[in-house]
């Protein structure tokens, strides 16, 4: 299984809003534009859903361009390219998502001192909320709120697909690739409705009547789009995911390093769990509900 990388902005599905960018001069630093900045706006397969979008500007290289309905209508990873003039800038990623593992006001309320929106601010926690979701994730190898993917896979030469992912809710986009040039759009076909993802992760023919193999074209010749995940994370997930990140805002002011692997006290020498090991946190409280609920399979990555 694979995980891809947290995106730039998480957005709930049907919730709209605004997605930034800052550009950078070679060195890192924010440089402001030299034209009209806008904005496109893609599905991860390829379709442009806006176009040419107006910005707003803040402190120097920042830019922002609000989504429309359209683009947050359905759960989705969104492709933002940002162009200064005529000139592609930057790509960014959105991510439309069915639900959050908790809210902006539980993160504040496990800890007195995450109330302090100076000290912790809305964008921090939000940032450390994306990926903790997407450790979690990956430790348990499955999604505890509706997500999409867009894949391409090799084509097998047996009726059921295997899926990146367990729990699927839905496959919206299934696209086969033959030798040279010809493609079938199963998505717009009468038979797609035949098609049904499981629990485990196999999309599989309710008559048996799909076919994947292709001679001609069998590697990385078949792409699909899909949602997956749990409607929302169980109670003890949740709480793990906030212990979760109540431990990244606040390890760089812990009285103890993060190198450390050991200290003494009034009990003697003191062992400490250190993450890494085996799609671990090294948070015991957390690892433990982690290895509960993980679908992952033991010693496969």
């Amino acid at each position: 299984m694979f995980s891809a990388p947290v995106p730039a902005d998480r957005f709930l599905q049907l919730s709209s809003g605004s997605t930034s960018v800052t550009f950078q001069d070679p060195t890192g630093e924010p440089t402001a534009a030299t034209g009209t900045v806008t904005a496109s706006v893609y599905r991860s397969d390829g379709t442009l859903v806006q176009a040419s979008v107006s910005t707003t500007t803040g402190s120097t290289g920042y830019y922002a361009a609000h989504l429309s309905s359209a683009s947050v209508a359905q759960l989705e990873l969104l492709t933002v390219k940002w162009y200064d003039g005529s000139t592609l800038r930057k790509q960014t990623a959105v991510e439309i998502v069915g639900g959050f593992y908790f809210t902006i006001a539980e993160v504040r309320a496990i800890d007195p001192a995450l109330s302090d929106e100076d000290r912790y601010p809305l964008s921090r926690i939000q940032q450390g909320r994306a990926l903790v979701e997407w450790e979690a994730e990956r430790i348990m190898g499955v999604s505890w709120v509706p997500r999409y993917r867009y894949v391409t896979l090799d084509r097998p030469a047996w009726p059921q697909l295997l899926l990146p992912d367990p729990m699927i809710r839905d496959i919206r986009i299934v696209r086969a690739y033959n030798a040279p040039t010809s493609t079938i759009d199963y998505t717009s076909g009468t038979s797609f409705d035949d098609l049904a993802g499981t629990e485990t992760g196999i999309a599989v023919s309710r008559s048996g009547a799909w076919s994947w193999c292709s001679v001609s074209a069998p590697f990385r010749s078949l792409t699909v789009g899909y949602e997956h995940g749990f409607d929302a994370p169980s109670p003890d997930v949740k709480d793990a995911a906030l212990l979760h990140l109540r431990h990244k805002l606040n390890r760089r002011t812990a009285a103890l390093s993060d190198r450390a692997t050991s200290q003494n006290n009034d009990f003697g020498a003191v062992t400490l769990a250190t993450a890494g090991v085996d799609f671990a946190t090294g948070i015991p409280d957390v690892d433990s509900v982690y290895a509960r609920h993980s679908y992952r399979t033991p010693g496969i990555g």
